[in-house]
């Protein structure tokens, strides 16, 4: 039907809008090769959003009529986005909040103590409890044997912010028992999941070992909560439109305590900035910090991803941080945590006036 007043290009644009979807199945093609070779290669990957089912919009109505689009920055795009290397040079080159690495002996002093305590920890000095040193000795093998030193002097465990600490009554039966259990089921799933000529898949590392460890670390703490975020998205509002995959796995969350002066602190800024949240993910948590980003992968081919998604959801982050802190605090310093099979490493970004500023990992184990 024609309506009045209508141009060719409108006419042609709603009937594209309106014209009824054919179902797969009933389109006949020939089965491709190169498309199955691509499926088996997907499966690898960690499972993500799905793509925005919203129907078209004026500015792709646009883009698709326009006599002067050229396809090739799409497809430019799209490159940009599989090669880790194109992907690190755009954010290197953004206009907005372009990224630096550089190495750790560069980083400010509280970065670089930050860093020396953290490998203090491969030393591996007293960070077990003594009071389960026997149960710990009995899981020993020759190619991870358990010293003397690596446990606590006094018995106490270190960590007293956990809900089974604050009812420690220094005995084995306090929850520490299980802790370790677990601990050894996830040694055990390493084990497997590293077994040459068996191949496991990244879904499978993070189901039975990336996950598990991260919810053993935060379980029972009252300050700490971990989120599987494969299908969280990133406002638009501290995303760069030049570098796209802000995506990441897990954040380990700050929940600060209702009576805690950070808590109030935060409850009055969302209650008197409609809108306003203190983590850049949309409806997960707007109430809580993202303390830790964190990536996984097994250890194959595209692994290298695992920087670039975490510098560019870091640079999403702190976008967001500005709007929070005084331009000129040097203190705040966001961990990477990149996990590559049973191998851990953590690196660190900060803000440096209009630049984000990444510090080269370092393994912890």
């Amino acid at each position: 039907m024609m309506r009045g007043g209508e141009s060719d290009f409108t006419r042609l644009a709603t009937w594209l809008i309106e014209l009824p979807d054919i179902p797969l199945s009933s389109v006949p093609r020939t089965p491709s090769p190169t498309k199955r070779r691509r499926q088996d290669e997907d499966q690898d990957e960690t499972p993500r959003a799905p793509p925005s089912t919203k129907g078209p919009t004026d500015d792709s109505l646009d883009q698709l009529f326009s006599r002067d689009h050229d396809s090739r920055p799409s497809r430019s795009s799209r490159s940009s986005r599989s090669s880790p290397v194109k992907h690190d040079l755009a954010m290197r080159f953004a206009r907005s909040l372009p990224l630096d690495r550089r190495p750790i002996v560069s980083a400010p002093r509280h970065v670089q103590q930050l860093a020396g305590r953290l490998t203090d920890l491969e030393g591996k000095h007293g960070i077990l409890p003594a009071k389960l040193k026997d149960a710990i000795q009995a899981h020993q093998s020759l190619s991870e044997p358990i010293k003397d030193y690596m446990f606590t002097s006094d018995g106490i465990d270190a960590n007293a912010n956990t809900e089974a600490d604050s009812n420690d009554d220094g005995s084995p039966h306090d929850g520490s028992l299980e802790q370790l259990d677990r601990l050894v089921k996830i040694r055990d799933n390493t084990r497997e999941c590293d077994t040459i000529g068996r191949n496991f898949h990244e879904v499978e590392w993070n189901e039975t070992v990336h996950s598990p460890m991260l919810r053993l670390v935060t379980r029972g703490r009252r300050d700490l909560a971990c989120r599987n975020l494969t299908q969280a998205n990133v406002s638009r509002r501290w995303t760069d439109p030049e570098t796209q995959d802000n995506r990441i796995d897990y954040g380990i969350f700050v929940v600060p305590a209702e009576d805690s002066d950070l808590h109030h602190r935060i409850l009055t800024y969302i209650q008197q900035q409609r809108g306003s949240q203190v983590n850049p993910l949309i409806d997960i948590d707007p109430d809580r910090p993202l303390a830790v980003s964190i990536e996984t992968k097994r250890l194959a081919p595209g692994v290298e991803k695992a920087d670039t998604q975490l510098a560019s959801f870091a640079r999403c982050l702190i976008r967001l941080t500005r709007e929070l802190t005084p331009p000129e605090d040097p203190q705040l310093v966001l961990p990477l945590l990149r996990a590559v099979g049973s191998a851990w490493e953590v690196g660190f970004i900060i803000r440096e006036k209009d630049r984000a500023v990444v510090n080269d990992s370092f393994y912890l184990g």
